[in-house]
């Protein structure tokens, strides 16, 4: 009997537990309840938003299809082409199976395509076979109308979803859309006398909105003057009367959502561009063979013309001098073009080995010196751009609708690649090569100094470690290139230090150049005016520190960092600003004395904890630990200086040695004599009295309000508490 109400107890025990767990949770919700009914408000505004917004693409685009119906069926009436009236069918039915297979089936995708593949199809159709008596007809005019309509519509429908943001933006060249729909009116085009013509002028077409996408300018003006040519010479030259108001509907439903990218889409040209960049490294140089087939094309059709011209004996030989100098460029181009795709192949295997979700691109490109061959390639490239325009203009009097689509072709992808390398240039940080020196804080030479027993020392020693560890890990972070990383255990001598910080000082990238930074980081001994102690006696003073720099700099334009994490290395924050000839900074610590705090409650201050603090300040991690470097309580306090100039310095700019040792080193002797033309676009300044305004201006704002975090490019920032 006792068992059993034993067990009765135990089971009301855990009914009584179960029910006060459930009523507990009771508050918890209640609290959180209005939180979640605005999350749930909130998603059901925005489903019905996206909703409400589909049905103005699809009215859009019933409206196209109505719009065609009626044009196809205009001209059937007047021509009694069985050919249009089965292409009139064929949409139809395939409008139905689309929308079968949307609601029955659930292939959106799928029906999609259909749709957008015999809307292109059709708007060709409509375009191409134009007569002028259609414009004397009721139903004629019904569909221009309505083809404008929907345009407006899809475009409207294309600006409120960037605008309420309901669109994910991705790397593309071209969307589905936009593909069916130009493959559409090749297909329709194909029905033409001059399909090549119109095949052509579409795939160029194509080739400029794929420009457009990858955010280049001069695509934009490349549209303009294709829609000006194609609109005054094109199509006349062609002798095909077209339906202008078909044309602008399929041109305005695929130029729009581009062109407003531009603004809308946050990514920039590198992401945009990482379509092609993911890919294998074959399929890049395979695209680059394409290219180079294309250029050929393009300069055979023109040479082939050139006879043709009235004034043929002066043109030729003309044509044949541009044009030498055309296929130099050219062999620069693709040859430069090679070397990027190699580039941008090792960068993308150091970007694959790199774990973790904190990589950073850009900053693997900055490693790899890809801005400063981006800047001497952007000279080429634009070179290369203005031959292709010389050359087109040449040809424009024994032009051809081939000839014509081919120059538009070639001066779409030659404007995509240099906006690129404008885009590396610009961007992209500079090279940074580092040395650091740890060695453990027991020589101090100051009278009355004792002697560590052996466990202070192993203790010295294992925090020694642990901070030239946690360098390794921010050079490597940061994509810094590591000349190396001493840890001297026994002291530095002078002469040593000065061997080594001599072949640091004199290193130059594997393009050739200098680096544009080079770091020195010390953590050890000081003597109480700041110069860094050394073993037999010796110190070195900042003016040697100098004087090294200078004999291997050779006012280069490189900059020198040093980071310090000593005890009195802040006394070389005062020499370091006054210095006016040199470009550098120091970035290091101070520790003081907090008033109205308990001695007992005080840790102990060692040296090594200012560089933990600093590398998690300036750590890519997201998880990393925010150091408040303002706290009133903060014993070491965080203090940077740089020099009056420090504002002026420009990541390095190729000079015209560097251009001609880059010529001589990669490209055929035959093509030496262009260097000059290729160095007149550096020469040309002609806002040099603005830039001397705006350096004058950026040295009194860093000396009268230096900022309390200063960003140096590479991916690290100075800081000061």
């Amino acid at each position: 009997m006792n068992k059993i109400l034993n067990l009765a107890k135990i089971r009301i025990n855990y009914f009584v537990r179960d029910v006060i767990h459930c009523f507990s949770g009771i508050p918890n919700n209640i609290q959180h309840l209005p939180l979640h009914l605005k999350i749930r408000v909130n998603r059901i505004r925005n489903m019905k938003l996206q909703f409400e917004l589909n049905y103005l693409q699809y009215i859009a685009n019933i409206i196209l299809l109505v719009a065609l119906g009626i044009g196809l069926f205009d001209r059937w009436n007047h021509t009694e082409d069985t050919v249009i009236l089965m292409l009139g069918f064929m949409g139809l039915a395939i409008f139905c199976v689309s929308c079968a297979l949307t609601y029955y089936f659930s292939m959106e995708q799928f029906a999609a395509s259909l749709v957008h593949l015999w809307f292109g199809c059709l708007l060709g159709v409509i375009a191409f076979t134009e007569k002028p008596q259609y414009k004397k007809h009721m139903p004629d005019q019904i569909m221009d109308i309505m083809l404008i309509s929907s345009v407006c519509l899809h475009n409207f429908w294309s600006l409120a979803v960037r605008c309420k943001r309901t669109i994910t933006y991705g790397p593309t060249l071209l969307t589905k859309m936009e593909m069916l729909e130009m493959l559409g009116m090749g297909i329709a085009g194909c029905m033409s006398p001059d399909w090549a013509a119109i095949c052509l002028i579409t795939t160029a077409f194509a080739f400029t909105i794929i420009s457009i996408r990858l955010k280049s300018l001069l695509g934009v003006v490349n549209l303009l003057a294709m829609g000006i040519i194609s609109i005054l010479w094109f199509f006349p030259m062609l002798k095909i009367y077209i339906n202008g108001f078909s044309l602008v509907c399929f041109v305005g439903r695929l130029t729009f959502e581009p062109l407003i990218d531009m603004y809308y889409s946050t990514l920039s040209t590198l992401e945009r561009w990482r379509r092609l960049f993911d890919c294998g490294t074959y399929v890049r140089k395979l695209a680059i063979v394409a290219v180079l087939l294309l250029e050929v094309t393009m300069y055979i059709v023109v040479a082939v013309l050139m006879p043709q011209h009235k004034e043929w004996l002066l043109m030729v030989p003309m044509f044949v001098v541009f044009g030498f100098i055309w296929v130099c460029f050219h062999i620069v181009f693709i040859i430069t073009c090679w070397q990027i795709n190699n580039k941008i192949s090792d960068c993308n295997a150091v970007f694959r080995s790199i774990l973790g979700e904190d990589k950073s691109m850009n900053q693997i490109m900055a490693s790899k010196g890809i801005r400063h061959f981006s800047l001497v390639a952007q000279r080429f490239f634009l070179c290369t751009y203005l031959t292709t325009l010389i050359v087109g203009a040449m040809g424009w009097t024994t032009r051809t609708g081939i000839s014509v689509s081919l120059v538009f072709m070639v001066i779409a992808v030659e404007s995509a690649i240099l906006s690129l390398v404008n885009e590396m240039g610009c961007v992209l940080g500079g090279t940074c090569s580092a040395y650091a020196v740890v060695a453990p804080a027991t020589y101090i030479r100051k009278p009355g100094t004792t002697v560590l027993h052996t466990g202070a020392l192993q203790e010295l020693g294992t925090r020694s470690t642990q901070i030239l560890n946690a360098v390794q890990r921010f050079l490597g972070e940061h994509m810094i290139d590591t000349y190396g990383c001493d840890y001297s255990s026994s002291g530095l001598t002078l002469d040593a230090l000065k061997s080594k910080l001599g072949l640091f000082f004199d290193r130059h990238t594997t393009d050739g150049p200098r680096y544009d930074s080079y770091i020195v980081y010390y953590s050890g001994h000081t003597l109480q005016n700041g110069d860094l102690a050394l073993s037999d006696n010796d110190n070195l003073k900042l003016e040697t520190l100098l004087e090294w720099w200078e004999e291997k700099n050779l006012h280069s334009g490189s900059r020198l960092i040093l980071i310090l994490d000593t005890e009195f290395s802040h006394k070389w924050i005062k020499p370091v600003r006054n210095n006016t000839s040199l470009y550098l900074a120091v970035q290091t610590c101070q520790v003081v004395q907090v008033k109205n705090r308990d001695p007992e409650s005080e840790s102990e201050i060692n040296l090594g904890d200012f560089t933990q603090d600093w590398i998690t300040f300036n750590s890519t991690v997201s998880d990393a630990v925010d150091i408040n470097w303002t706290a009133k309580q903060r014993q070491i306090r965080a203090v940077y200086s740089t020099s009056r100039i420090w504002s002026d310095f420009t990541f390095r700019l190729p000079t015209q040695d560097d251009i001609a040792q880059h010529w001589n080193s990669n490209f055929p002797s035959i093509t030496k004599p262009l260097i000059k033309a290729v160095n007149v676009c550096g020469q040309c300044d002609i806002f040099c009295c603005c830039d001397s305004i705006m350096k004058c201006l950026r040295r009194k704002k860093l000396s009268w309000c230096p900022p309390t975090v200063l960003d140096t490019g590479h991916g690290f920032k100075f800081v000061k508490s």
